[in-house]
């Protein structure tokens, strides 16, 4: 985990080394959804759709804060008996490295962030 400081993250020097610097870590098999939460996804579950562009209900929901994706994953198990959750640190950056089969990219799955990342300069605007 970590990495070698080629990415400024906009935090402190002193802070990003401490924070990335390589180490070793060790996951259990965990899954991971392929596709963002929709927002159809997000109505369906908690009747509301608190995005600031709602005319795509295709499009990921945006404007949640942790304290209500935990809220929706907790309705989303009750609802369809499962036991679902966010990912750990590692666990995250283990699969936005591209798990077992990196490629050691920058990004997850290119070195050019315009293939892989959708941004202001390649969204038109849109989430």
């Amino acid at each position: 985990m970590g990495g070698d400081d080629q990415v400024d993250d906009g935090g402190s020097v002193e802070v990003r080394i401490a924070d990335e610097c390589l180490h070793p870590v060790t996951v259990d098999d965990f899954y991971v959804g392929k596709y963002e939460v929709t927002q159809a996804d997000w109505m369906e579950i908690m009747g509301v759709n608190p995005s600031n562009v709602k005319d795509c209900d295709d499009c990921p929901v945006d404007q949640v804060s942790w304290n209500d994706v935990q809220e929706y994953i907790q309705k989303l198990n009750t609802k369809y008996q499962e036991k679902l959750r966010l990912l750990t640190e590692e666990e995250w950056e283990f699969a936005a490295r591209g798990g077992l089969h990196s490629q050691n990219y920058l990004y997850a799955g290119s070195n050019e962030a315009k293939d892989v990342a959708w941004f202001r300069g390649n969204s038109g605007l849109r989430t």
